[in-house]
């Protein structure tokens, strides 16, 4: 009985996966940034801006994406603050309750397209 090796078939599936995985934690950590937040709201604009920037891809051996503030000048003070202002974090907390979940989603976007995989030989 032979082996037929799929490593290469892995590697893309797990790279979908992956892909799959971290745009749905960049938009989950951006939904609770955007409900959690220990500022009062006062226009929406902060909240507005919250969002993924660069989707999810493969860049060499890693998956990358970019989510948080875009195009909101004050979004860093209030995350990090200054020497006149204490820091109101509201990423960094976010990404702490999401991120854990990113296992989760590869291996369940794993299995999925496997599957899908599966059904078309």
């Amino acid at each position: 009985m032979a082996l037929k090796w799929r490593g290469k078939e892995v590697e893309r599936l797990l790279v979908k996966a992956s892909i799959f995985a971290v745009n749905k934690v960049m938009s989950e950590a951006s939904i609770h940034a955007r409900n959690n937040h220990p500022w009062s709201n006062r226009t929406g604009i902060l909240e507005g801006s919250i969002r993924p920037i660069v989707k999810a891809k493969q860049q060499g051996d890693r998956v990358v994406g970019v989510w948080g503030s875009a195009d909101v000048n004050y979004a860093i003070f209030l995350e990090l603050g200054t020497k006149f202002m204490d820091a109101r974090p509201y990423l960094r907390p976010a990404a702490d309750v999401t991120y854990p979940r990113l296992k989760k989603f590869i291996r369940s976007a794993y299995r999925r397209l496997g599957k899908k995989k599966a059904k078309r030989r």
